[in-house]
């Protein structure tokens, strides 16, 4: 038996209770006293290995039986994972089984080159799921338009809602919630030691730019009444501008005069004005945020134990700091909530929520996309149930299928339907006849939000509705961590297919007749791979840059010029990697559509059954070659150009320069941009990036089917 876990004690006290046996019981079997046992349970005390095993066989069920082999199994290729908690534990002592057979098999038998390079690829995949499923932490982000609602839903599904239900929704949840930009930055929450909030501060650079597009909003609005159209508007979003003015104490007041008229008092115009230029109101403001005062990121709850005390004390002090009220905390990029209990009940998965700061005009946005392509996350599109689903969060969902992330959406993505009082019963039939219920509008309504998903392609994503004034929040929070299981399940079904792949691959890899065989197969990829070619460019990558320096707002493309490129809501490099992602998947799509259709044809010619498991993994790990492929080409898109462009200061600096100059200032910017990719001096940058792509498929595609056929 392997070194016993630390936490044995727990694990075994589950099984007791799980099989309903009484301490006496164990003690009788131990041949020991129940203080004993009771110690043991505890992690008072380090049981023996003699008193693990009697203490199993003593409870004699299943998952006792399960956790002997799991204690007996001898780890040599993976680490002993948690058998506590896990609930996966006997596939991952199957995968460590698995590894061992295929490792003994490579070492004992004079393998030719193919079919080492077919252990080594069944031993990639065991790798990858035994590192899936012996984590058991995944976060659900949840995504959405500003205003739709996913903070209030998100507050009913973790728990954090104050129990006085005669207040208003707003007031009952413990986050700040409003009909709008009201959440400064990310927000996760998490279980933790204990009630408090953790804060991630902004660097001085990113707060130091910030105050400086606040500035020249404030400078603009004194001096320049006109730029106060929306197109020409500068500053920054509503919530980071109430959080810089409630930082320096600079916030706006409306008063009454003797008629009772309301008139409104900003201190940051009467400073501007009171200044002799910009530069000497960036610096007095950035004075009066004292940020050397502000390196508080840790605030715990010390109060009373109950429930309404902490989530009002929750309520309060998150408000504070998403607004920037308290002195001693700086402007924060991300908050963590956290919380003593679980955050889903009965749940067997460490999950963290993440509320993603709300989308804005776009939602192709990095933060939105690393959410989606994380393979432990599960994606929760929020829509309200009128526009469902969303127009950007389509956008969203085509950019991504574009990209070649289609396949994630059925396995981990869900779509959250917010319907409000009284939506769903505005739904009507085609005879013009209103629904009875809530339940019947959401049946209505799903039928359509699945048409306009089949329309792009995305059919097959899971759809839920919920009411957070009506319907049930357990509810709703089981279904997340049901799609948790789904997703693991996927991995474990892997796992199954390559049991019966590995087992065929050790038994029947001496037959003639299976030799004769895998020579087909092998001749037939071969002849497939000699006339393989990836299709030539037909859109540059930086084109979808372009575009959207071309269509999103003006103020959005003006910060994002003031950062280099790097902004929140328009960030070149990241459009530059979606750009290149885009054409990676188009340039291969037919070769891959190709090999398919002659796997496919293999799959059924009856002659080749003894080759079908092998055949399969080909298929699967195909779409695990071309996922790689894709993304190596959105990393090398976003970073070959990265250098020279986030370095030139005459570019950057002519785009700043271009605000104010009269009409077309997107166009105008668009084309600066246009004109630095497409002159000769970057020639050199264009061959160097087609050289990364034509060396990802070589690597990522060819090689790996070309080293099965050796």
């Amino acid at each position: 038996m392997n070194e016993l876990p630390k936490d044995v004690g727990i694990a075994l006290a589950q099984l007791r209770l799980d099989s309903r046996k009484t301490q006496a019981e164990i003690a009788q079997r131990l041949q020991t006293d129940q203080s004993r046992v009771s110690r043991i349970e505890k992690a008072e005390v380090a049981p023996t290995v003699a008193e693990v095993r009697s203490y199993l066989k003593a409870i004699k069920s299943p998952e006792a039986n399960s956790f002997l082999r799991f204690l007996d199994t001898q780890w040599k290729f993976f680490r002993q994972p948690d058998a506590v908690k896990n609930p996966e534990i006997d596939v991952l002592q199957h995968i460590e089984e698995l590894a061992q057979s295929l490792d003994s098999f490579e070492r004992t038998h004079d393998l030719a080159a193919a079919l080492r390079a077919e252990v080594h690829m069944h031993l990639q995949s065991l790798r990858r799921a035994f590192d899936y499923l012996s984590d058991l932490r995944h976060d659900v982000a949840f995504l959405g338009d500003i205003g739709v609602g996913k903070t209030t839903a998100l507050c009913f599904i973790a728990d954090l809602v104050l129990p006085n239900l005669t207040d208003s929704l707003m007031q009952r949840v413990a986050l700040e919630v409003g009909g709008g930009r009201t959440t400064l930055c990310e927000v996760r929450i998490q279980k933790g030691p204990a009630l408090g909030l953790i804060i991630e501060p902004q660097s001085d650079s990113e707060i130091y730019t910030a105050i400086s597009d606040f500035c020249a909003g404030v400078y603009s609005a004194a001096f320049d009444p006109e730029s106060q159209q929306q197109e020409l508007k500068k500053g920054v979003s509503e919530e980071l501008e109430r959080a810089i003015r409630n930082m320096s104490e600079l916030t706006r007041k409306s008063v009454k005069d003797s008629s009772g008229s309301r008139t409104t008092i900003d201190p940051a115009l009467d400073l501007a004005k009171e200044l002799k230029g910009l530069d000497q109101l960036r610096s007095a403001v950035t004075s009066r945020l004292k940020l050397k005062e502000r390196t508080q990121t840790e605030i715990w709850y010390e109060g009373p134990s109950n429930q309404q005390s902490q989530l009002k004390w929750l309520r309060e002090t998150f408000t504070k700091v998403n607004n920037g009220r308290l002195p001693t905390v700086s402007l924060p990029r991300r908050i963590d909530v956290l919380k003593p209990d679980p955050l889903v009940r009965n749940s067997q998965f460490e999950i963290t929520f993440i509320d993603t700061k709300g989308v804005d005009e776009t939602a192709l946005r990095p933060d939105l996309k690393s959410r989606l392509d994380d393979p432990r996350t599960l994606t929760v599109i929020c829509s309200t149930f009128n526009n469902a689903p969303d127009p950007t969060m389509l956008r969203f969902i085509e950019q991504a299928i574009q990209t070649g992330s289609e396949r994630v959406f059925p396995e981990r993505v869900l779509l959250f339907v917010l319907s409000r009082p009284g939506e769903a019963l505005t739904m009507k039939y085609d005879n013009g006849q209103n629904v009875e219920s809530d339940q019947e509008g959401y049946d209505l309504k799903l039928e359509q939000v699945e048409n306009a998903l089949s329309r792009i392609g995305a059919g097959g994503i899971p759809i839920r509705f919920f009411n957070v004034a009506s319907d049930d929040a357990n509810a709703s929070a089981a279904k997340l961590s049901d799609s948790l299981a789904r997703m693991r399940q996927i991995w474990v079904d892997r796992v199954r297919s390559l049991d019966k792949t590995i087992g065929q691959l050790i038994k029947n890899h001496k037959i003639e007749a299976v030799i004769l065989v895998r020579k087909e197969v092998t001749r037939r990829l071969k002849i497939f791979l000699h006339n393989q070619k990836l299709r030539a460019q037909v859109r540059p990558p930086h084109q979808e840059a372009i575009t959207a320096f071309e269509t999103l707002n003006a103020r959005t493309v003006w910060a994002s010029t003031r950062r280099r490129g790097t902004f929140r809501n328009l960030d070149i490099y990241y459009y530059l990697g979606s750009g290149a992602a885009s054409e990676a998947k188009r340039r291969s799509q037919a070769t891959l559509n190709d090999l398919e259709a002659l796997l496919q044809n293999m799959l059924c010619d009856p002659e080749l059954t003894s080759a079908y498991e092998f055949l399969q993994e080909v298929r699967t790990n195909a779409l695990q070659w071309q996922k790689d492929f894709i993304e190596a080409v959105e990393l090398a898109g976003a970073e070959t150009y990265r250098p020279a462009l986030n370095d030139d200061d005459t570019l950057w600096f002519t785009c700043e320069q271009r605000w104010g100059g009269g009409p077309g200032y997107r166009v105008d910017v668009a084309s600066y941009i246009r004109g630095w990719f497409e002159t000769t001096d970057r020639d050199e940058l264009h061959s160097a990036l087609e050289a990364k792509i034509i060396g990802g498929w070589q690597t990522f595609v060819v090689n790996r089917l070309a080293a099965l056929c050796e």
